[in-house]
């Protein structure tokens, strides 16, 4: 039960598409709790200490925030089999898996959403999503004018992906099995696919010679046999209590005295994303090292603590001005 995975997530969440495909590929089992696509969602931030971006993912009471994380956390609780890119020594690498994310998650994937059909959506969507991205609102006008430059910016992304297939190797990076180069990458061929008018452009050849990326597409799911993207279903109710009975706690790690930003362990701290859905996280900082870094959130509404983790990188820590605040 302590090892059991729970995915906070919705169906056509993107970023959830990334860990659906590692624990499928990893074989490891998982329980879905299904948010809505915007707040309220009333058992998974309150959880995360008020962290409001999907997926999240909850193993008792820790709870893993942001998908480059979630995926560290997949390889290193169950390695086998490794989606991690390897050096010729067989080593994780770092760098390169940090590169292809990078491409994948600032350029391919944003020129991907500039293509919703903002004019279908509802309006609740809209101003939450202009939130969500420091915007007082989306001008769906605006949007339907930068599609055109939008979607030439996607076809380069095609392009270079079809390009590196096309001396025939299965996955993107040669390996025997797919590694999560391509796992970020197809997230942004998944989500274009999402939307008929670009699913037909990627068919039709309007988006040039992509067959080396359909292929590929096909070859990588069909590895995992088109699963139903959930897992087993959980309730709210039934995440909350798994949150308040499996207590373990992260042993706390680094230095007492404050460093040069004046956060120290055990301190009050507020974490943040850099980009966007810039809620900040407060709690008291019990683990903070070059990859990671780890809050427990003591929050009133639930009646117990939860160890929130965060990447190191995208995410700004802070000492929390209120040394007598709490949530």
């Amino acid at each position: 039960m302590s090892e059991e995975v729970i995915l906070h997530h919705y169906n056509a969440s993107p970023y959830a598409q990334k860990i659906i495909l590692a624990l499928a590929l990893k074989g490891i089992p998982f329980r879905s709790l299904i948010v809505p696509p915007y707040p309220p969602r009333t058992a998974t931030i309150p959880l995360a200490g008020g962290y409001r971006r999907i997926p999240v993912m909850q193993i008792g009471a820790d709870i893993y925030c942001d998908t480059a994380l979630i995926l560290e956390e997949l390889e290193r609780r169950f390695p086998e089999p490794s989606l991690m890119p390897k050096d010729q020594k067989g080593n994780i690498d770092g760098a390169l898996e940090f590169a292809y994310r990078m491409w994948c998650d600032k350029n391919f994937f944003p020129n991907a959403v500039a293509l919703l059909p903002y004019e279908s959506l509802p309006p609740v969507f809209l101003a939450d999503r202009a939130k969500f991205s420091n915007r007082s609102q989306i001008s769906v006008e605006k949007a339907k004018a930068n599609r055109p430059i939008a979607r030439d910016q996607v076809r380069m992304s095609l392009s270079t992906i079809n390009a590196q297939l096309s001396d025939g190797r299965s996955f993107i990076l040669d390996t025997p099995r797919p590694t999560t180069a391509d796992i970020h990458a197809v997230m942004c061929v998944w989500f274009l696919r999402t939307f008929p008018d670009e699913r037909k452009r990627l068919e039709d050849g309007s988006y040039g010679d992509v067959k080396k990326v359909l292929e590929w597409y096909q070859r990588l799911y069909g590895l995992i046999g088109r699963p139903s993207s959930l897992g087993k279903p959980i309730t709210a109710e039934e995440v909350l209590e798994v949150a308040r009975r499996v207590r373990k706690g992260v042993d706390v790690v680094g230095k007492s005295e404050p460093d040069e930003v004046g956060r120290q362990i055990g301190g009050l701290v507020v974490v943040t994303p850099d980009d966007m859905g810039r809620i900040p996280v407060v709690g008291k900082l019990v683990k903070l090292d070059q990859a990671e870094v780890v809050v427990r959130v003591e929050n009133q509404q639930l009646g117990f603590e939860t160890d929130v983790h965060f990447p190191r990188l995208g995410f700004i820590v802070v000492p929390h001005s209120d040394k007598k605040a709490h949530l």
